[in-house]
């Protein structure tokens, strides 16, 4: 819409006046572009291009009247030009596809939100324990620690932006004529800051699943990058390295790109600037992986384990794997949404959006809620509580804080 109307501002001003004396003024009425007409005249226009069904009316046309005394035909007991867009208009079938299609996206919302809102809370659980316990302070622990804060920012700015796009926009093709409902400069600000937060918290996600990644080829190769003095390397190239590439991102997007709240990727060249090192740390990831499954595959053959056994433990390290490092969006890694159409849309919506907002909560599970180191301390402050202490809690209390102790000695 913005697009067509800028277009319309520049003919407006570029045009010649017509030579005739009295004549209807040229004039942009938030629907369509009118051109200066002469009196006694039906003016017709194509169907404006933003119109989302225009490839069903592409040959219709909306229609004013221009009178003899030079001005535009009123409404009837009103100050409102008369205009038909009758041509211009969706046809009941194309109505019921589109009614249908936003109540799949709308049901997909309400399903990613309750994902999203699920991993808030575990996240959220998960960083308090993993800050309020000194004994589960070690360097794996605080890259687990870094990434449930990415997964908690990522959820919250996807909601944030959610809600303030139903804010801003008030189903602007309900009706047709009235093409302002889009956003004021205000809102337009704070979507848009909105869009670049969720884009850096994304990008931060994204590089600490690669940090996983880096800190196990780490452990695999025994280099230094698996010793706690290393942390502030991951947390600089974590926290840091998405920065190099979101700011040039919104400066591009500004320049070349600077609608509504930029939501659209009109130029495939400007996407890629994001698209690119997030490809890049995925594909990472993938190779690590194939690695770390190539070694346990040898380590299993070497051990002369059942063949039944061995099928277990490659199941069970690949299922862990998958979602720490993210693996489950090489899937459809590079299918853009621009090329996704019909069911594949349908399925790669359903299928990033519901994997994406469980991401954290399934990471949490696995890697905090069922750790071996975390699950001691946990019954040990649960005890506590409650007040309950016997001789056997304090024999299994004095083991797990030992256990404990190793896994900080061990990585510090």
């Amino acid at each position: 819409w913005s697009e067509y109307e800028n277009e319309c501002m520049r003919k407006m001003e570029t045009e010649p006046p017509p030579s005739a004396a009295l004549f209807c003024n040229r004039t942009f009425d938030n629907y369509a572009c009118w051109p200066d007409a002469v009196g006694d005249v039906m003016v017709k226009v194509p169907c404006p291009p933003y119109l989302p069904w225009i490839d069903k009316v592409s040959t219709g046309h909306v229609y004013r009247k221009c009178t003899l005394n030079g001005t535009w035909l009123l409404l009837e007991n009103s100050s409102l030009p008369w205009r038909d867009f009758s041509e211009c208009q969706e046809d009941s079938a194309t109505g019921q596809e589109r009614e249908t299609q936003w109540m799949y996206l709308e049901i997909l919302r309400i399903i990613y939100t309750v994902g999203y809102s699920l991993s808030i809370v575990l996240l959220s659980v998960a960083i308090c324990i993993l800050l309020s316990f000194r004994r589960l302070h070690c360097l794996r622990n605080s890259i687990h620690l870094n990434l449930f804060v990415t997964f908690l920012l990522r959820a919250v700015t996807v909601l944030v932006k959610d809600g303030l796009l139903r804010q801003s926009y008030s189903a602007p093709y309900v009706s047709p004529p009235d093409w302002q409902t889009f956003p004021n400069t205000k809102a337009l600000f704070s979507c848009r800051t909105a869009q670049v937060l969720m884009q850096y918290c994304i990008g931060v996600n994204y590089f600490w699943l690669l940090c996983e990644g880096i800190y196990l080829q780490a452990l695999l190769s025994a280099s230094n990058l698996s010793k706690n003095n290393c942390l502030r390397y991951y947390i600089l190239f974590g926290w840091g390295t998405p920065v190099l590439f979101v700011v040039p991102w919104v400066t591009v997007k500004y320049m070349l790109e600077n609608e509504e709240c930029w939501l659209r990727n009109i130029s495939m060249g400007v996407w890629w600037i994001m698209r690119a090192p997030l490809l890049a740390a995925l594909i990472i990831n993938f190779l690590i992986f194939i690695r770390i499954f190539l070694l346990l595959v040898s380590r299993l053959h070497s051990n002369r384990l059942t063949f039944s056994n061995s099928k277990q433990r490659l199941a069970k390290v690949t299922l862990t794997l998958i979602p720490l490092l993210g693996l489950h969006e090489t899937l459809f890694a590079f299918v853009t949404d621009e090329s996704a159409v019909g069911l594949l849309r349908t399925v790669k919506l359903f299928y990033e959006l519901l994997l994406s907002s469980v991401q954290g909560c399934i990471v949490t599970v696995l890697y905090f809620f069922t750790n071996p180191e975390v699950q001691p301390e946990l019954r040990k402050f649960w005890e506590k509580l409650r007040g309950k202490r016997d001789s056997r809690t304090e024999v299994f209390h004095t083991q797990s804080g030992s256990e404990s102790v190793g896994c900080a000695s061990q990585f510090e």
